[in-house]
């Protein structure tokens, strides 16, 4: 099985910055393809008793900002956890590279503005006809339901038959705080932090793993 690939020499000045541009070209890649392992990551958010996770989607990686972007309906109970409180963790884990990332950050809802609109036209109408759901996402049904259209039902749509689905669209830009990195190995396992401020790298360490 390959592992994360590290620098030939792991005491070198440069180590913790190549292993740092290495996850953000991996999680560049898993944003832009539907087989790469850091695709779905579990977001975590703060609840008045507790935290709540889910999987969710990554859509479009932002290095140079440390920042990450999903999408959601914004009827969905995580907008409203992060509206009161945007200190979020995001958990990666890629199989293949036995590798894990875990970041926590500031998320920032956008909705009808520049960067949602951005996302909108990447999307796939396959992945946006879910914005057309008649039911707040969560409510209690009385049956077993699709919450899709029954016009939509079964089929992909073409992007006229979801424009009315952009109202309930929104975009959640994740800001990194810190990500902490793991690589898993028979050889032995190597973990590191990363810090930002204002999205931009600020210190690094190892840790023990």
């Amino acid at each position: 099985m390959p592992n994360f690939p590290l620098p030939l020499d792991l005491t070198a000045a440069h180590a913790l910055s190549s292993i740092h541009s290495q996850c953000w070209k991996l999680l560049n890649t898993a944003a832009r393809g539907n087989e790469a392992g850091w695709r779905l990551p579990v977001l975590a958010t703060s609840m008045q008793n507790g935290c709540r996770q889910r999987t969710v989607v990554l859509r479009n990686v932002q290095a140079d900002r440390a920042s990450l972007l999903f999408h959601t309906d914004k009827r969905s109970p995580k907008v409203q956890q992060i509206e009161a409180d945007p200190n979020v963790s995001l958990l990666f884990y890629d199989h293949d590279l036995a590798a894990q990332l875990q970041i926590e950050g500031t998320a920032n809802i956008h909705q009808n503005d520049d960067l949602a609109t951005m996302v909108w036209e990447e999307g796939t109408p396959a992945s946006l006809k879910m914005y057309c759901a008649p039911l707040v996402p969560g409510v209690v049904c009385q049956t077993a339901e699709f919450n899709t259209p029954a016009s939509l039902q079964g089929r992909i749509p073409d992007r006229a038959e979801i424009l009315s689905g952009q109202s309930t669209f929104c975009v959640i830009e994740v800001v990194a705080n810190t990500i902490e990195w793991l690589r898993l190995s028979r050889d032995g396992n190597l973990r590191a932090r990363f810090f930002y401020e204002a999205g931009r790298l600020q210190t690094a360490e190892w840790m023990a793993p």
